[in-house]
């Protein structure tokens, strides 16, 4: 299972300069699953917004060729992130050489920031066009326009897990129109109920409509459950 980005079969590093609990709640959410496993994880993942300070400094670390995930165990654009901590996240990577990859389920907080260097790379996580409850996220239209009315040249969308969608969703994330997709099953199906995932065959489709227009970058696949 590929469970890491990779640009390039070069697997991204990872920074994690912040920790607190992520407010999204949902019910398929992995870093739930490793904080079972890891006590160090869950105190870090716990509690209100902070910032650690020895990993926020890494940053300085980044070189170029370098590709790096910014906050995969939390989301630095929820509504619940103080302003400050954002912007001090942000500050550390205005000019850095390597390539950044921001993920939120809140994109409209990428709206009006004035991001402007093209080394970053903005992401919204959008299973699916259809609202099944399973998060206390933005619904999955809000995240759609936001991502729509970006205006930025390089985005890209994180169609993981993927949930059944409907026949709109293509036009939907052809008008985004992002630089790559990746798109992928629940890498940890087993641990929660069974999410509303589509058949298999309709994911290939779905890949298949998505090459025409973008690059594809496929991770875990597999039939339903």
């Amino acid at each position: 299972m590929k469970k890491m980005f990779e640009v390039d079969g070069k697997r991204a590093k990872t920074w994690n300069p912040l920790g607190g609990e992520c407010k999204h709640h949902c019910v398929y959410c992995w870093v739930n699953v490793l904080k079972q496993r890891y006590p160090a994880l869950k105190e870090k993942y716990s509690g209100e917004p902070r910032i650690y300070e020895a990993e926020l400094k890494k940053a300085k670390r980044f070189k170029e060729g370098d590709t790096v995930f910014v906050c995969d165990c939390c989301d630095l654009f929820g509504e619940w992130m103080p302003e400050g901590v954002i912007a001090r996240v942000l500050t550390e990577v205005l000019y850095p050489a390597a390539e950044i990859l921001f993920l939120t389920k809140n994109p409209k907080q990428y709206l009006n920031r004035g991001f402007h260097n093209r080394d970053h790379i903005l992401g919204a996580t959008i299973e699916t066009d259809v609202e099944y409850g399973l998060s206390k996220a933005p619904e999955v239209n809000e995240r759609i326009t936001a991502m729509h009315n970006l205006n930025f040249p390089r985005k890209f969308i994180s169609i993981e897990p993927i949930l059944d969608f409907s026949i709109f969703f293509i036009e939907h994330l052809k008008d985004i129109a992002p630089e790559f997709v990746y798109i992928g099953y629940d890498n940890y199906p087993n641990s929660h109920p069974p999410l509303p995932e589509p058949p298999l065959e309709k994911t290939k489709a779905l890949i298949e409509e998505l090459r025409k227009f973008t690059e594809v970058r496929v991770k875990t696949l597999r039939g339903k459950r």
